[in-house]
């Protein structure tokens, strides 16, 4: 039987795998340029969709809270704001057009209303369907890429139009099953606690920006040739790693919520720590070697990658995965106070990120990846410092 941790890695891997083969058969299909716009567009979706909550996917997990009327009532209303506010955001920085921002709005919108179904699912330790439907996007794009193998369906604003249908879908199918299942219409609804809320959003908003750092960046600093590069080079080498940080981040929120004692979450956390370290050794090893022939057989000339390169993408994975269990084992321990205080050293270390990326890209591409590590690896730090007093034994 799969621990919780395995099974939230193994669809991470499962989803994560999918998006892999969805972003390289796209790159393969569209030209470098198109193919960067599409992979802006969907990185703003990974920001702003699980942004768009506005913190009441935490709070469901740290306040145990059951699916309500308002709880989904306030899901729409903070998504309808965070998607506008979206959407005027791409069309400043990156004077993305109509079309595509017409695909993009309501796939933000209905993509914050579907976060809180899926930590809806997570807050009853339900995994396999909150992670389903967490990770539904890129199952649609899965889809999109296989559909865009005809000649007539090769638009960048065709799959970020499917995504959007499928939360659509997927928010109905998600709260349906959660009011038919868990709600308790006899028990009484607590006040909803905004102010950690919007600390838990803030916390999350800048992890968000840093796991979508260098596409966001590069776009701004080097070229989109430079950013069609990226997103085939972290559909390969980073996105094994992004499903270590993102399993581990997921299921141990809300184990280590449920232990009160300090030796039963140093346990935990150690176990956690040896699996990681286990995966990420081989992973590593494999992708140094296997890395430079699959760029070769996929894309032949189209695009090349430096040994140098590829190693620098390995090193900020692993900053990528130490950075998820440390945020993980932080959101589930820390005080409301405390969790203000992350928010805003939580903001440094982003800000560090997207400072040491500019700089860094005065080196082209592999300054800028070395650049963002820099950010995880404050991050890393940061989230341990707060999460050690709460692993000490009891006086």
């Amino acid at each position: 039987m799969l621990s919780p941790t395995n099974q939230a890695a193994a669809i991470y891997a499962f989803t994560g795998l999918g998006f892999s083969g969805a972003n390289l058969i796209l790159a393969k299909l569209l030209p470098p340029r198109d193919y960067a716009e599409l992979a802006l567009v969907v990185s703003i979706l990974g920001v702003a969709a699980p942004l768009a909550p506005l913190g009441a996917d935490g709070i469901i997990n740290r306040r145990l809270l059951g699916p309500s009327r308002r709880l989904l009532g306030r899901a729409c209303a903070t998504a309808a704001v965070v998607a506008a506010l979206a959407a005027l955001a791409s069309r400043t920085l990156y004077g993305l057009d109509l079309v595509l921002l017409g695909a993009l709005v309501p796939g933000l919108f209905a993509g914050g209303v579907v976060m809180v179904a899926a930590a809806g699912f997570q807050r009853f330790q339900r995994f396999t369907p909150a992670l389903l439907i967490d990770q539904s996007a890129n199952l649609f794009l899965i889809g999109a890429s296989l559909l865009m193998i005809l000649p007539a369906l090769r638009v960048v604003w065709f799959p970020v139009a499917l995504i959007a249908i499928g939360y659509t879908a997927t928010a109905a199918l998600g709260w349906t099953a959660l009011f038919r299942q868990h709600a308790d219409p006899g028990a009484p609804e607590p006040p909803f606690p905004w102010g950690e809320a919007l600390y838990y959003a803030g916390v999350s908003g800048a992890g968000l920006l840093l796991l979508q750092a260098e596409r966001l960046l590069i776009p701004r600093v080097l070229s989109m040739e430079d950013l069609a590069s990226f997103g085939v080079l972290a559909a390969v080498v980073i996105a094994p790693y992004r499903t270590l940080q993102m399993g581990a981040t997921f299921s141990v929120l809300p184990r280590l919520r449920a232990l009160a004692s300090p030796a039963e979450r140093r346990r935990l956390l150690w176990h956690e720590v040896l699996g990681l370290g286990l995966a990420v050794a081989v992973g590593s090893a494999v992708l140094i070697l296997l890395a430079p022939w699959v760029f070769e057989l996929i894309f032949g000339d189209k695009f090349r990658f430096p040994s140098e390169l590829i190693l620098a993408a390995v090193l900020a994975g692993i900053a990528r995965v130490l950075g998820g269990l440390a945020k993980g084992a932080a959101t589930a321990l820390c005080t409301t106070r405390e969790l203000g205080v992350l928010n805003v050293l939580t903001w440094l270390s982003t800000a560090v990120a997207f400072v040491a990326g500019s700089v860094g890209a005065r080196w082209g591409l592999i300054g800028l990846v070395y650049g963002i590590a820099i950010g995880w690896i404050t991050l890393a730090a940061v989230y341990a410092h707060r999460v050690l007093p709460h692993l000490r034994t009891e006086d």
